[in-house]
């Protein structure tokens, strides 16, 4: 048995508000370390905001002013405990090396409207500023969800370019983007918020309930499951997905038949 160890500590992050960034924590042991999460004291619960990614690092997305704070990565298995701790600092704009507007900033970015719109994902266009002031314009979309008060940002890849994808959106739901355009002067005037809604998915099973795993042998793993309570149609078939912990690698096993009521599956 060996106590946790780490092979990377979370380090300070300086970020401004609507920015997604990621804590990382990496730890060794025998048996493997559980990491959770601090902030100020009180336990992280994942969220749609808040997710552990890979088992050991801390994502936030669309930061806020109230996320700032110390956060604290615990380590512990049954041979010790070991922690380490990082600070998130919200900057203003004008500070850490971001400078005050010196002259014009451009107007607002034109007609910006949804040119196409799926279940998880929207595209979004504009015309550039009536008034750039400035070349080589880079535009960020600002979006949240409806009811939420995250907004988060994503810029575009190039100067110039005009239109962005959004990804990783939820079926079914209400969405604001506004869009503001960067010269070398700094940021400028925001357009006009934008509401589109996804689609629905309504062709896809809803999820597998009631799933239970049984170790029978020391190689292998029986699963079973019901019925999807909205199947949109009759299952045609099952796929089994698995990852070994610790890595990140997930694998996946041949369909299974569906049409049945339990179905008990072995995994090897």
């Amino acid at each position: 048995m060996v106590p946790p160890e780490f092979l990377k500590r979370p380090a300070n992050i300086y970020a401004h508000e609507s920015m997604d960034i990621m804590f990382q924590c990496e730890v060794t042991g025998s048996p493997a370390p559980t990491v959770k999460w601090v902030k100020n004291g009180d336990a992280v619960i994942p969220s749609d905001y808040f997710k552990i990614i890979n088992e050991h690092n801390l994502q936030v997305l669309g930061l806020v002013k109230s996320d700032e704070g110390f956060y604290q990565c615990l380590a512990e298995n049954d041979a010790g405990n070991m922690q380490s701790s990082a600070q998130l600092i919200i900057l203003e704009h004008g500070s850490r090396g971001v400078a005050n507007p010196t002259g014009p900033t451009p107007s607002a970015p034109r007609d910006v409207v949804a040119s196409l719109v799926s279940t998880r994902f929207i595209k979004l266009t504009w015309r550039p500023p009536a008034e750039p002031n400035g070349e080589d314009l880079t535009y960020s979309v600002y979006f949240n969800q409806e009811g939420t008060n995250r907004e988060r940002i994503l810029n575009t890849s190039r100067p110039g370019e005009m239109q962005v994808t959004i990804q990783n959106l939820m079926p079914d739901s209400k969405y604001k983007f506004r869009v503001v355009a960067h010269n070398k002067n700094g940021l400028g005037e925001s357009s006009a918020v934008l509401k589109v809604a996804t689609q629905g998915e309504v062709q896809v099973p809803g999820p597998a309930p009631n799933l239970q795993a049984v170790s029978t042998t020391p190689t292998s793993v029986t699963l079973s499951w019901d019925t999807p309570l909205t199947g949109n149609g009759d299952v045609l078939t099952y796929k089994v997905y698995y990852m070994e912990k610790g890595l990140d690698l997930e694998q996946v096993r041949p369909s299974v038949m569906g049409g049945g009521v339990r179905w008990p599956y072995m995994l090897k």
